[in-house]
């Protein structure tokens, strides 16, 4: 996919790519892999058992803390260019005549706003020592995962970090929402005059940003019964990350597999929106 987007400018002529969307989603898929690398370092690996006796012989150190704030700032990431390919979709469906203005406009605010809030939100981290900590049932016996120690003002909870991951999946919802009514709407009016690649170019991107839901609201579940029934837990994690993965392999390969653009070279694919 990255081959396409690169080469859409220079080799393949006769295709037109909105470069402000594909952008998007290729930054969206790097922080999803890299949330999914650091998510199986700090969480998902340890919790296996057969790392128990090595973390067991590491002392706290801030290596250890340095992983579990590269879990968090990547999950920050995936969560943010998630919505952010959504909302560019929209604005360009809206505001098909402007998108590119506005959408450089986005990304002058959206972009560092990602670098620092991260950071802000998560501050109390930074003298804290990182180390690793046993997980409850139904993990089995000497399982574990990366946490880490005290903090400034022992802080221990990223209140941002909760209220994102239970706002995120119902903004991301709601958007999803206006999208898929207003596809049908432009499918609908368009019907006579717009060609078979333009349609599936509507339903792949629709398709493409409902699968995207799939991992947030599992994070956004898992979020919830964190509040309501926190004894549950160790339970949604283990639903969590199966969801997430699914949701991970989806959104690239009904990208890939729908879109008429990486199957057809010589075929013009006007609306990529």
């Amino acid at each position: 996919m990255y081959k396409v987007y690169h080469s859409s400018r220079t080799i393949y002529k006769s295709i037109v790519v909105h470069q402000c969307l594909f952008k998007t989603f290729i930054w969206m898929q790097v922080a999803n892999l890299s949330f999914f690398i650091f998510d199986n370092i700090v969480f998902r690996l340890p919790s296996t058992g057969y790392f128990t006796d090595l973390c067991d012989s590491i002392a706290p150190s801030h290596f250890l803390k340095l992983l579990y704030m590269g879990q968090l700032f990547t999950n920050y990431s995936s969560i943010y260019y998630s919505f952010l390919f959504c909302f560019i979709r929209l604005i360009m469906i809206f505001y098909a005549g402007d998108h590119e203005k506005i959408c450089k406009k986005i990304f002058s605010f959206f972009i560092p706003f990602t670098l620092v809030s991260p950071i802000c939100a998560d501050f109390y981290m930074i003298v804290a020592p990182g180390a690793c900590r046993r997980l409850k049932p139904p993990y089995p016996y000497g399982s574990i995962s990366i946490s880490f120690g005290e903090t400034l003002f022992n802080i221990r909870t990223d209140n941002f970090m909760l209220g994102l991951t239970f706002l995120a999946p119902l903004a991301i919802l709601f958007l999803n929402i206006l999208l898929v009514f207003k596809v049908r709407r432009i499918l609908f009016e368009r019907k006579m005059n717009s060609s078979k690649k333009q349609r599936k170019s509507h339903i792949s991107l629709t398709l493409t940003t409902l699968a995207i839901m799939i991992q947030h609201l599992a994070s956004g579940a898992k979020t919830v019964i964190g509040i309501v029934r926190p004894e549950l837990v160790p339970y949604a994690l283990i639903i969590r990350h199966r969801l997430i993965d699914l949701g991970m392999i989806s959104v690239p390969w009904i990208f890939y597999i729908s879109h008429p653009m990486f199957h057809e070279k010589t075929a013009r694919v006007s609306s990529f929106t």
